[in-house]
Parts: structure tokens; sequence; C-alpha cells
């Protein structure tokens, strides 16, 4: 089948493909898996350069990786809502959070902190190194924040 099928019948061949795939699907796996034995450097190399490409992505798998022994889940587009949220601006210093912020568990996972949307925050590289698992209220207070109390409920 040429592309301009392809592009006027999009629906149809996405089906297409999905049915064959489910039909099909420990083959692929088989010689994809082969494949990435067989070519590791080059495997290698292109998954850094996604991750690259797509730093949001990676926060958000590194995140739920982490978090899989505490359970939850973080609802798709929370790094944008949570950017807008905050004006682009880190929590702990006020200061602009750039591209290479983190995302953060405000309370902790180690703390008995949830793994869920009203938990997290956007923070500087610096700022998280130095909050590493400390407890929100006790960190915001050593940094001069008096009063200052944790979300405990969702956004």
């Amino acid at each position: 089948m040429n592309q301009a099928y392809r592009a006027t019948h999009k629906a149809e061949m996405r089906a297409q493909d999905k049915a064959w795939y489910q039909r099909n699907k420990e083959h692929v796996r088989t010689r994809a898996k082969a494949w990435r034995t067989a070519n590791r450097d080059k495997y290698v190399s292109a998954v850094l350069e996604w991750q690259r490409r797509h730093p949001e992505y990676q926060r958000l798998r590194t995140a739920k990786r982490r978090a899989r022994v505490q359970g939850g889940t973080l609802s798709h587009g929370i790094l944008k809502r949570l950017y807008e949220k905050q004006k682009g601006l880190c929590p702990c210093c006020g200061k602009s959070l750039g591209v290479d912020f983190h995302l953060d568990h405000i309370t902790p996972l180690s703390k008995g902190g949830a793994h869920a949307d009203w938990n997290m925050q956007l923070l500087r590289p610096e700022c998280n190194i130095e909050k590493s698992n400390q407890d929100p209220e006790s960190f915001m207070w050593k940094r001069g924040f008096d009063g200052y109390v944790a979300p405990t409920e969702p956004l």
C-alpha cells in the first residue's frame, strides 16, 4: 500500500496494524530483544538520545520507577501543570526553575509521603539535593520560612 492510501485511511490502517501486532506480539518481542542484544551499542545510544530529547518523560519515568513500592500514579501533564502553578519558580528559593528542574515528592516516600499529584513539586536541582528526604516543614524552617505547612490534599 502506498503512502497516499495510508494517509487517507489512517484509522483503518491503525486498526489493521494493531490487530497484526496482537497476533504476532511474541514474535515481535523476540525479534526486538534479539536485535537489542546484537546491537547493544546502537540501542544504548538511541535510548540515551531519546532521554536527552525528552527530559520531561524521563523525569516521570524515574519518579514512577522510584515510587512503585509506594504505589500510586501521576496524572498525564503533571509537569506542565506544576510548572504553570508554580509560575516557573522554585518554591524553596524563589529562583527560576530553568530547564533542568527536578520532580520532587514534597513529603518523601521514605517518610510516608504519597506518590500522587498533590504531593509533587518542581525544584531547582540544588534545592532538591539539599532537601534530600527531609521532612518539608523542617527543611523550610531551616531555610527561615516559619509557618510553612505541606499540602495534605489533592490539587
